[in-house]
């Protein structure tokens, strides 16, 4: 059963100078059970709370919204808007659908400078005006972390986040949108996501680098137009035990450099997924020095890639398929085919044309 989203997402009036003022309602710094943000007084009222063991739920009309001392949430942390997200592909009897406070438009600035834990799912969707969102001190999410469709939001820092069960920022199958105005995202502490890893959409993100990353279940990074680097230099294995799990960095126009010097395994024999770069346009070389085992291989129509290594690959369970790489001479592709075990009539090598002779 998926855990439920701890969302912020659209808060929509002010912490006004004339409003209430209540009493805190945990001066020992800890609230027992689930409390609701209704306005401005609610707010003020848990601002001195460190941790609350259940549910944090905002409903009110908020333009901005402090917590600075907040430090554990124990369940869910969300809102009165619900979508249906789903990032463990879960259906049918049993699932949950997750609630999701989004939408709204006036929300500008989210601080929640102590928070360094959070039992469910912690989202920032859809906030059109969101231009600052401070996790300084989060470290780890036991559901899933999602930064989506923020228009004005232009970095991202969560420099301690080590461990997430998925991890979104741009779009989704589920979230359709991006983070237009992106151009930094950082999280270099982040060890382990046990589901997905997308980064998608984000138009006007340059840069992407997670120097901890060993393993993840499903790792995709796409149509972000500007990007033009990608490193995960200790990525080692993508894919779970029971099957499933894939690597795909697809329709990055500017992407020039890829760096996986460490990546071994990607997918299981006996479930989906595989490994796929397919279609950035920008990108020349391609090596992964380690890889021996995937469940599928694509590259494919890559224009300007003239480079491919991959020495010790072995097995490839399901398809190898190499193709439309313009500038690709045919014998780089043929060389990698040679070295495999592969099933019969799994294999497509065709449409790279680059001149050239071969070693």
């Amino acid at each position: 059963m998926n855990a439920r989203w701890i969302v912020i997402a659209g808060l929509v009036a002010g912490l006004g100078c004339g409003a209430e003022v209540r009493d805190s309602i945990c001066p020992d710094g800890e609230l027992e059970g689930s409390y609701e943000i209704n306005d401005s007084a609610d707010a003020k009222a848990i601002a001195g709370c460190t941790i609350v063991t259940g549910e944090l739920y905002v409903s009110g009309a908020l333009t901005s919204l402090s917590l600075p001392t907040l430090t554990t949430v124990g369940g869910d942390f969300s809102g009165d808007f619900y979508v249906d997200l789903d990032l463990d592909g879960c259906s049918g009897e049993g699932c949950e659908r997750d609630p999701v406070f989004r939408d709204n438009n006036a929300l500008n600035s989210l601080s929640v400078p102590k928070l360094t834990s959070v039992g469910g799912n912690f989202g920032v969707i859809g906030n059109a005006a969101l231009t600052s969102l401070s996790l300084p001190e989060l470290t780890t999410v036991g559901g899933g972390f999602a930064v989506n469709n923020n228009a004005a939001l232009t970095s991202l820092s969560v420099p301690k986040l080590t461990t997430v069960r998925d991890f979104s920022v741009g779009s989704t199958a589920y979230s359709v949108g991006s983070n237009a105005a992106l151009t930094s995202l950082r999280v270099p502490k982040l060890t382990s996501v046990g589901g997905n890893f997308g980064v998608i959409g984000n138009a006007a993100l340059t840069s992407l680098s997670l120097p901890e990353l060993t393993t993840v279940r499903d790792f995709s990074v796409g149509s972000n137009a500007a990007l033009t680097s990608l490193r995960v230099p200790m990525l080692t294995t993508v894919g779970r035990v029971d099957g499933g799990g894939g690597f795909a960095v697809n329709n990055n126009a500017a992407l020039t450099s890829l760096s996986l010097p460490e990546l071994t395994t990607v997918g299981r024999v006996d479930g989906g997924g595989g490994f796929a770069v397919n279609n950035n346009a920008a990108l020349t070389s391609l090596s992964l020095p380690e890889l021996t085992t995937v469940r599928g291989f694509q590259v494919n129509s890559n224009a300007a890639l003239t480079s491919l290594r991959v020495p010790k690959l072995t097995i490839v369970y399901a398809a190898f398929y190499v193709d439309s790489n313009t500038a690709l001479r045919p014998c780089l592709a043929q060389a990698v085919r040679d070295q495999l075990i592969v099933p019969p009539g799994s294999t497509m090598i065709t449409g790279n044309n680059g001149a050239g002779t071969c070693p």
